[in-house]
């Protein structure tokens, strides 16, 4: 199922739940979507990203309760970023391989990030593949 497919079942649920929040947090993302004539989930992705960025950075450090939640709420439709650990075990397993890990490797763990339907944290990963450098 897409994030969009998931974000629209989602929010119907929580129309019919009353939680008028989390609906009302759906309804517009799938409004923009719609406006944007985006229905990817890469649009859906990178429009939840602005959202929560847009969020944070205007709040700082002091979220309100209702913003924090709607940060919650949205997300959960975000993947996941691979973990130090995941990062680290697939570099080791290329070393092991034979493979030499130079800097362009970068582009091999956003890919298996990719396969792994997850994403990469730039800066971890950058920081994880110079200890190999």
């Amino acid at each position: 199922m897409s994030i969009v497919e998931k974000i629209k079942e989602d929010q119907l649920a929580a129309r019919k739940a009353g939680d008028t929040a989390k609906a009302s947090n759906l309804t517009y993302i799938l409004g923009q979507l719609s406006q944007k004539k985006d229905t990817s989930d890469e649009g859906a992705i990178a429009l939840i990203r602005a959202f929560v960025k847009s969020s944070k950075a205007e709040y700082k450090d002091e979220l309100p309760d209702s913003v924090a939640y709607d940060i919650q709420v949205l997300e959960a439709y975000l993947p996941q970023a691979l973990t130090d650990d995941e990062i680290y075990a697939f570099l080791d397993a290329a070393r092991d391989g034979g493979d030499k890990i130079t800097k362009a490797y970068m582009g091999k763990i956003n890919l298996f990030a990719k396969s792994q339907g997850k994403i990469v944290n730039n800066a971890n990963a950058s920081l994880i593949l110079n200890a190999y450098l």
